[in-house]
């Protein structure tokens, strides 16, 4: 894995995610990391800019760091620095545990997430970097999966962190027996590979399923896909993704629908 960046606007937990990032730079032989902090809203000073390269102090001297302070809106600026330094995931803070928590933080996250082509990874406030040895992917069943999720780049994900991988469906006793034939059908074609465990559970609250699920497995990472998934959209909306994303202790990996 060559360049990750984080995004900074020095709050606690943006300072966490980095500490994150620089721990899982160091495990995952990551080469550079960028910070990124959009000065939308307030003065630019050379303040900032020193502030921003206290904090990109690399844990190692095999990492090296490089600091960005731009103007653009952070949902705009970060992805298009990203695209242009070849960074693989874009790293955020996010806390929420209460509503001003999840209005003041999460619509900037959020909008990071719906506009980003790059994964989004989502560190819970006060979560330190544990080593991924088991990941948990909460998959969608929906029409024609191969074309719509992006299971290479997800795959190429657990490859570089050698983890296990368990995926986790949450069902209703309403879809079609072939639909769900067909949808397992796709899932093997594009997982099996990676030697997965499958749980299928069923109920109504989705995000606390999936977490549940997540922690009782000593799960170190989550991953999500987020898109609009036509009819089988109420199984993994936006609002579900959010939900996990504000009341998780581990970690969310998201990747948008291809």
């Amino acid at each position: 894995m060559d360049n990750i960046i984080v995004a900074i606007d020095f709050s606690p937990n943006s300072i966490d995610a980095l500490e994150y990032a620089k721990l899982f730079a160091l495990h995952y032989n990551v080469k550079k990391i960028f910070l990124f902090h959009s000065l939308k809203d307030q003065d630019a000073s050379n303040t900032v800019q020193y502030d921003l390269e206290q904090l990109a102090i690399p844990i190692d001297n095999h990492i090296q760091t490089e600091c960005f302070v731009e103007e653009d809106d952070l949902d705009t600026g970060i992805i298009k620095k990203a695209d242009e330094v070849n960074a693989k995931i874009i790293f955020m803070g996010i806390t929420g545990k209460n509503k001003v928590g999840q209005k003041l933080v999460g619509s900037q996250v959020f909008k990071v997430v719906n506009n980003s082509h790059i994964p989004i990874l989502m560190v819970p406030e006060s979560v330190l970097f544990k080593k991924f040895e088991h990941i948990t992917l909460a998959l969608p069943f929906i029409e024609n999966m191969v074309q719509k999720i992006p299971y290479q780049n997800i795959n190429s994900i657990i490859k570089a962190t050698n983890a296990a991988l368990s995926i986790v469906n949450v069902t209703h006793k309403k879809e079609e027996r072939n639909f769900v034939f067909k949808a397992l059908t796709e899932t093997f074609e594009m997982f099996d590979e990676m030697l997965p465990n499958y749980h299928f559970p069923s109920g109504s609250d989705i995000s606390k399923i999936i977490i549940d699920y997540a922690e009782k497995n000593d799960a170190q990472l989550i991953i999500s896909v987020a898109g609009s998934f036509d009819f089988f959209n109420r199984i993994f909306s936006p609002s579900i993704t959010k939900k996990m994303a504000y009341n998780s202790n581990i970690p969310i990996l998201i990747f948008k629908q291809a």
